[in-house]
């Protein structure tokens, strides 16, 4: 991506949580994106719970906190992509470890019938990289490492809002 665009575009920071590791196999059962202006304001909020394709694993509920019982009643995936694929129409997607995100959401699409994203991508990871020698680069531990405050991370929303605000802090 040209940095250039992430100057002029709206940026929206994702997060998916997620049934499992493998996108090939595995679902999405929470998804975020946050649209924020290219300097830093907050503009909109696209938070869902997914119904995935198959059960949630005890051991990811423990870490993420998403039950099958909270997802149980959420729409599909298919059932928000028109209103997903709107909302991150003409922006720059950016992401922390973003193929991973970006993976998922593009196999989702396809299993609906959808194109993949074709957006300017932004690795928010590879900027911490560049920018930042720390002894971890885990999400938490950048966030926290420049003065993000929050108590639960593996929440989709959360997760999002700690890039945006690791994006933010570095690009200052």
């Amino acid at each position: 991506m040209d940095r250039d665009e992430a100057q002029v575009r709206p940026i929206c920071f994702v997060d998916v949580e997620t049934t499992g590791l493998k996108s090939a196999t595995n679902s999405i059962c929470e998804l975020a994106a946050l649209k924020f202006t290219p300097y830093g304001r907050l503009r909109e909020r696209f938070v869902r719970l997914i119904r995935p394709n198959k059960a949630i694993p005890y051991k990811l509920t423990r870490i993420h906190g998403l039950s099958n019982a909270m997802v149980a009643s959420a729409y599909s995936f298919c059932e928000i992509a028109k209103e997903f694929l709107a909302f991150v129409e003409g922006a720059v997607i950016a992401g922390y470890n973003v193929s991973f995100d970006i993976g998922f959401i593009n196999n989702e699409l396809l299993s609906c019938g959808f194109a993949i994203l074709e957006n300017p991508v932004l690795d928010v990871l590879t900027l911490a990289r560049d920018r930042l020698r720390l002894p971890s680069y885990k999400l938490e531990f950048v966030a926290r490492s420049l003065g993000f405050k929050f108590d639960r991370f593996h929440w989709a929303e959360t997760d999002a809002m700690a890039t945006a605000y690791i994006y933010f802090t570095l690009k200052a």
